[in-house]
């Protein structure tokens, strides 16, 4: 599998990760969420529109934060864990997380930002995906809009 953004672009786009290794296991599960949304179709140009790279930095600072970082684990009493305090001689909820909240979590956070920064060519289910008209049009429109 040929990740959309290399490590190194990953990192000239001020990446969260400065790990190799960790990057693309969290790049791939980043990626495999993006084609879920995007239907598939971003492997049907012939190379990665800007615009993806841009969302993939996203993706996978999110992804991380959400899914591998250690800080602020539910093992770990941070106040990122308290769901309640009382102070009637202190009492304190720790709020725990499965790894199905964490998920489901995770895909509604990742939704909202392919809403907001992909073109809706490529999140619309009812699009009949030609990638030639759309990568015409969108040249068409650059070179109308300098």
């Amino acid at each position: 599998m040929t990740l959309y953004l290399t490590f190194e672009e990953y990192t000239d786009l001020s990446g969260l990760i400065t790990d190799e290794e960790t990057y693309n296991k969290v790049a791939r599960k980043a990626q495999h969420i993006l084609d879920y949304y995007t239907f598939n179709r971003i492997p049907l140009f012939p190379e990665v529109p800007e615009v993806v790279k841009d969302t993939m930095v996203d993706y996978v600072d999110t992804t991380y934060k959400m899914l591998y970082a250690t800080e602020g684990t539910d093992t770990e009493p941070t106040d990122a864990n308290i769901s309640s305090y009382s102070n009637s001689v202190e009492k304190i909820t720790y709020k725990v997380s499965s790894e199905a909240d964490k998920s489901k979590e995770l895909n509604s956070v990742l939704s909202d930002v392919a809403q907001k920064y992909l073109p809706d060519y490529l999140l619309a289910r009812g699009v009949n995906f030609d990638v030639e008209q759309y990568i015409q049009a969108d040249l068409q429109s650059k070179n109308n809009n300098p």
